[in-house]
């Protein structure tokens, strides 16, 4: 299974440009609501909440919290993110990742960890 969703166009600006964008807020709305509609039939992720510097939501019956990094940049913000989100999904037997697949336009990918 490989599914995917497209990322709104302004984060692939924001990354290059060094934005520091990146929030709980836009988290939630731009990749993780996403996530759980393309995994539906995979495993479910549910109560997706942003909470100051934290998001959390629940995978499968397993509550997690991922803290996001203010501090950085919209690249490494994301590059953080998608860590601590795959380390998460890796119960599961997934990963997420971010893809280009032509210039400007930027994929978010859930495939099989292996």
């Amino acid at each position: 299974m490989r599914g995917g969703f497209v990322i709104g166009s302004e984060w692939f600006w924001r990354i290059s440009e060094n934005a520091k964008s990146f929030d709980a807020e836009a988290a939630v709305r731009d990749f993780l609501q996403p996530l759980a509609r393309v995994a539906k039939d995979t495993f479910t992720m549910r109560e997706l909440v942003a909470d100051g510097e934290h998001v959390r939501f629940v995978l499968g019956d397993e509550p997690v919290a991922i803290r996001l990094d203010s501090r950085a940049n919209d690249r490494g913000a994301l590059k953080s993110f998608i860590a601590d989100l795959n380390r998460a999904l890796a119960a599961t037997g997934h990963a997420f990742a971010i893809e280009s697949p032509r210039r400007y336009e930027l994929l978010g990918v859930l495939a099989p960890a292996s």
